[in-house]
C-alpha cells in the first residue's frame, strides 16, 4: 500500500485542532507555536504531490481504497438489469462472493441453476423474442480463485457515445440497441442505487 496522501492531508488538520482543544486556554504562545506547527506539516505533506501528480495520466490519482464498512451485498449483471443480493443471503468463499457465469453469456448469477431470459432488442420499435431463452449457469466451467485475477478500475475518461454499433440478435440481425460506456452508466456511478432501503 501507498502512503494515505489524501487522508493524512485531511485528517492532520483535525487531530491538530482536537488537540489545541486541549491546551490550556492561558497558553496563549504554546497554541500559537502548536497551530504553526500542525500548519507546517499539513504543507510538508501536501507539497510532494506537486510533484508527484501526472497531469497526462486519465483517471484518479493518490487514491485510496478501504474497507470502512462491512460489505453489504453484491450485484449481479444480467441481460436486462441487475440483480442485488444481501450480503447475508450469498454463497461466499471468506470475503468473496460466488459469482456462476451463464454458459456463452455475459450475465452473472448469485447460485447455479438455469435462469429464464427475455430477449429484447430495438429495431423500428421495441421487441422482445416470444418465448424465453435459457442462460445455463451449472457452475460446471472453469473456477477462477481470488488469486488467478486482479480487478482493476477502468481508466481514462468515460466514453459518451456507443460501445458498439447494436447487437446482433440470432433471427432479427443487427440492431438499433447501444452498449455505454460502464463509466456512464448508475450502476458504476452509484452503485448504492441498486441497494434496498
Amino acid at each position: 500500500m501507498t502512503f494515505p496522501w489524501l487522508s493524512t492531508i485531511v485528517f492532520l488538520p483535525l487531530a491538530g485542532a482536537a488537540l489545541t482543544a486541549l491546551l490550556p486556554t492561558k497558553r496563549q504562545g504554546l497554541i500559537r507555536a502548536w497551530a504553526t506547527l500542525v500548519a507546517l506539516a499539513e504543507v510538508a505533506v501536501a507539497l510532494p504531490l506537486w510533484w508527484k501528480l501526472v497531469p497526462r495520466q486519465p483517471g484518479w490519482q493518490f487514491v485510496e481504497s478501504r474497507t470502512w464498512l462491512p460489505s453489504l451485498g453484491a450485484t449481479y449483471s444480467q441481460h436486462q438489469g441487475r440483480k442485488w443480493v444481501p450480503w447475508s443471503s450469498l454463497a461466499t468463499a471468506a470475503t468473496h462472493p460466488f459469482v456462476f457465469v451463464g454458459r456463452g453469456s455475459h450475465a452473472d448469477y448469485p447460485a447455479a441453476g438455469r435462469y429464464s431470459v427475455r430477449v429484447c432488442w430495438t429495431l423500428r420499435g421495441r421487441r422482445c423474442a416470444p418465448t424465453p431463452k435459457v442462460d445455463d449457469a451449472n457452475g460446471g466451467g472453469s473456477r477462477l480463485t481470488p488469486a488467478a485475477y486482479d480487478l482493476q478500475e477502468f481508466g481514462g475518461v468515460g466514453y459518451t457515445g456507443s460501445w458498439g454499433s447494436g447487437n446482433y440478435v440470432l433471427g432479427v440481425g443487427l440492431t438499433s440497441d447501444r452498449i455505454s460506456d460502464p463509466r456512464r452508466r448508475s450502476e458504476y456511478t452509484n452503485p448504492f442505487a441498486a441497494t434496498p432501503p
